[in-house]
């Protein structure tokens, strides 16, 4: 199954942010304590709220694997949303979910004579207005685009009802979250990010869009960790596929080979490991992400350097950003 090959199967500890999910349960030593979940199951939860690993999982039903899932922390509309792979996934590393806050929400569109114009509530009209002529010279060029998007965008910029830790744009939405894995480095804390997009109806254009995350000099990824996947929905026919990755950056990872179809649903995410020093316990650490959504071929991606995330190249679309941050060590 696919990365079990270099995962540890008892000593790796995700960290996923996340909204923060209370358990209500806490180990006051360092023995992890013992429950037994309303399926069943039983669980170990050491001193620092990480759920043990479980190495047998092919014999925990649907029902222990969900309540196991958010008695690490992650809430049960993701839950529901994940595939039983990653399900088995995340109960093979354990772990717990870290409370993320964000800030520096931002969604930008750059139009086709090259002006790049930030989206608001208070100016949706006026950039709407802006795209339908945009989309009218793209059609007439023999593009395919699809109106839907702009005749049917409701604006809900930053939506943080679900979640704490992404942003939501109408039929488009992504968050980005962290599990605190076991670790037993007596110097480093081991965490597991992930930053995930997602399109609920059909996006405006199926070109290739980028997806990227910045984690800075304070984290150390680990080697072979980077993965990505994307999955489309056609009826109720899911199809699934590896996400190349571009790990050339010791500060963050991203990718540009999001190829959208028009599908009915349409899912996409990369992750990756990484260290953060136990010098930092208490500080708060930012994950920056980004993402773009081209309406024409182009070059228009997302970069990473040692200060930050950032977009590039040409091209019309949009572009979307956002920050979260967590304390490291919670």
């Amino acid at each position: 199954m696919r990365r079990f090959l270099y995962l540890s199967l008892v000593t790796t500890i995700i960290v996923t942010v996340f909204l923060s999910f209370q358990t209500g349960i806490s180990a006051t030593m360092d023995t992890p304590i013992n429950i037994k979940l309303e399926s069943g199951l039983d669980i170990y939860i050491d001193a620092d709220g990480r759920l043990l690993p479980i190495e047998e999982f092919d014999s925990v039903d649907d029902e222990s694997m969900d309540e196991y899932l958010i008695q690490m922390g992650f809430p049960k509309w993701y839950v529901d949303k994940m595939t039983i792979e990653d399900k088995e996934y995340h109960l093979s590393l354990g772990g717990k979910v870290v409370y993320f806050g964000t800030e520096n929400l931002t969604r930008e569109y750059q139009a086709l004579d090259g002006t790049i114009y930030e989206v608001s509530n208070n100016n949706i009209d006026e950039i709407r207005d802006i795209q339908e002529k945009d989309f009218k010279i793209l059609s007439n060029q023999g593009l395919e685009v699809s109106p839907n998007f702009i005749e049917n965008q409701e604006i809900e910029l930053m939506c943080e009802t679900e979640f704490n830790n992404g942003c939501s744009d109408g039929k488009w939405m992504a968050y980005t979250y962290a599990v605190k894995l076991q670790d037993f480095s007596s110097t480093q804390y081991r965490y597991l990010f992930r930053v995930n997009s997602e399109w609920s109806d059909t996006p405006v254009a199926v070109f290739y869009d980028s997806m990227g995350m910045h984690w800075g000099v304070n984290g150390q990824p680990v080697g072979q960790t980077a993965y990505g996947k994307r999955m489309l929905v056609f009826g109720s026919t899911l199809h699934e596929f590896n996400l190349s990755v571009d790990e050339s950056s010791n500060f963050g990872l991203k990718t540009g080979n999001i190829l959208l179809e028009w599908a009915d649903y349409q899912n996409a995410y990369i992750e990756q490991q990484v260290l953060v020093s136990k010098s930092l316990d208490g500080h708060q650490l930012a994950l920056s992400s980004a993402y773009t959504h081209p309406w024409t071929p182009g070059t228009l991606s997302v970069s990473i350097g040692i200060a930050g995330i950032s977009f590039s190249g040409i091209g019309i679309g949009d572009r979307w950003s956002w920050t979260a941050n967590f304390t490291v060590g919670n």
